[in-house]
């Protein structure tokens, strides 16, 4: 079973270069989360997206 069935209430908090984050609940767990969807995920979006992530840590 897949466990998106798991999340409920996803909505739209913000969106930026790379794409749109919602908030959403995971049911099981009773716990809220970030999910995140690209608009367009291809090796140039993930290399920018590696070397910015690796910058901040």
């Amino acid at each position: 079973m897949s466990q998106y069935i798991e999340i409920q209430g996803a909505e739209k908090i913000g969106s930026g270069a790379f794409g749109k984050v919602y908030r959403a609940k995971w049911k099981n767990l009773g716990q809220y989360l970030a999910l995140k969807s690209f608009f367009n995920l291809n090796d140039v979006t993930l290399k920018k997206l590696s070397m910015r992530l690796n910058s901040n840590f």
